[in-house]
């Protein structure tokens, strides 16, 4: 509640599912507009009856299939809870993820540190994709050349 009440930045919660959707998720979308004040905007689509709107958000929902599309500016993030039920917690760092200004990451490189490039046992390619899911850039740094931490490093790694 305390993070959802100081967002600034709107944010658009589309909820897919076929049917008459679950009373729980009708609550948890009520909330999430009423604690941020209408910053968080709300909409519960049947994709099967409004086929051509659930077109707009790329993959075609089947009637199996339940998804939140959390968006803010440029930024996405889908929650599938066609198995799970859908928690609090997840739209919550969803928000979150979407809402907050992209962070950098940089890699130092040079003496034969593991590559964020490199998809083998020994590599940080999965690393490094888990960080863009996360809505933080990754990038290599080589000291012995730029002489200085450059001023959008957030982390050096």
């Amino acid at each position: 509640v305390e993070y959802i009440s100081t967002l600034s930045k709107e944010v658009q919660l589309t909820a897919f599912h076929v049917g008459m959707p679950p009373k729980y998720l009708l609550d948890l979308f009520k909330e999430y507009t009423r604690v941020s004040e209408g910053v968080i905007k709300t909409e519960i689509v049947d994709p099967i009856e409004q086929i051509a709107y659930a077109s707009q958000f790329g993959n075609a929902i089947n009637a199996d299939e339940r998804k939140v599309i959390v968006q803010s500016g440029d930024n996405r993030k889908d929650i599938d809870f066609s198995l799970r039920t859908l928690s609090e917690e997840k739209i919550t760092n969803a928000i979150a993820n979407v809402s907050r200004a992209p962070r950098t990451v940089y890699f130092l490189t040079g003496h034969n540190e593991y590559s964020i490039s490199d998809v083998e046992f020994a590599g940080l390619s999965k690393f490094k994709q888990l960080l863009t899911d996360n809505n933080i850039t990754s990038k290599t740094l080589m000291l012995g050349i730029s002489q200085s931490i450059p001023t959008d490093c957030d982390v050096l790694i």
